[in-house]
């Protein structure tokens, strides 16, 4: 990232410099006030050198084919850096979501627009009700607990992980030299797998919201 916005700042350089210079030398030969009081000739000569020094500068100054070459490549060059750091960006967009300090965990629909979602902030997890308004139903301190519903998540994306996986070595194989039996064995196999992990995933979920019904029930009492 430094080596880019060196680089851009450097043909912003090479793109100013010549102009720079241009005016630096005429400054350099004007002669100061002192001088003209000590030497008056000096200023008078000093005056018409400057008026035909001031004409050849103008036409001198007059941008070449080479100066528009560079301005071109200097331009390109920043053009081309822009579009790298908007890549880098682009392709290291899903970290910096990642370390986001809200976090949803996921959430069920219990209604018209109205769903209970789980949150985590920090290391605390919180179960909000969404509908017209937001409300905080349980704040879930308690470690194991937190652990279990991460690794509930933890599962639940690796088994979508598994299927989109299936999914591309399928379309990966030739079906051309895919009999019908073979078909009909991967899509039993792929069946009975998707079941697994969806009985897998209903069993663990219905362990752990018996567990905040229980704990929630202890608290009321």
């Amino acid at each position: 990232m430094k080596k880019l916005l060196f680089l851009t700042l450097l043909s912003l350089m090479v793109i100013v410099a010549p102009f720079k210079s241009t005016v630096g030398f005429a400054a350099q030969s004007n002669p100061s006030i002192q001088d003209c009081i000590d030497n008056p000739k000096l200023c008078d000569d000093n005056t018409k050198k400057q008026t035909s020094q001031d004409i050849s500068e103008v036409k001198s100054t007059k941008l070449t084919f080479f100066d528009y070459v560079k301005m071109i490549i200097s331009f390109g060059i920043v053009i081309g850096l822009l579009y790298l750091v908007l890549y880098w960006i682009k392709r290291n967009g899903n970290s910096f979501l990642k370390n986001n300090v809200i976090n949803s965990l996921g959430g069920t629909s219990v209604g018209s627009n109205k769903s209970v979602q789980i949150l985590k902030i920090g290391n605390s997890l919180y179960v909000v009700g969404v509908g017209e308004d937001i409300t905080l139903l349980k704040e879930i301190s308690d470690e194991e607990e937190i652990q279990s519903i991460e690794e509930l998540r933890e599962q639940k994306t690796q088994a979508e992980v598994k299927v989109t996986k299936w999914f591309e070595n399928v379309i990966k194989q030739d079906y051309r030299k895919i009999d019908s039996t073979k078909i009909d064995s991967t899509k039993e196999s792929f069946k009975n797998l998707f079941n697994q992990q969806m009985q897998s995933l209903k069993g663990k979920k219905n362990s752990i919201l018996t567990r905040i019904d229980e704990k929630g029930i202890d608290n009321n009492e």
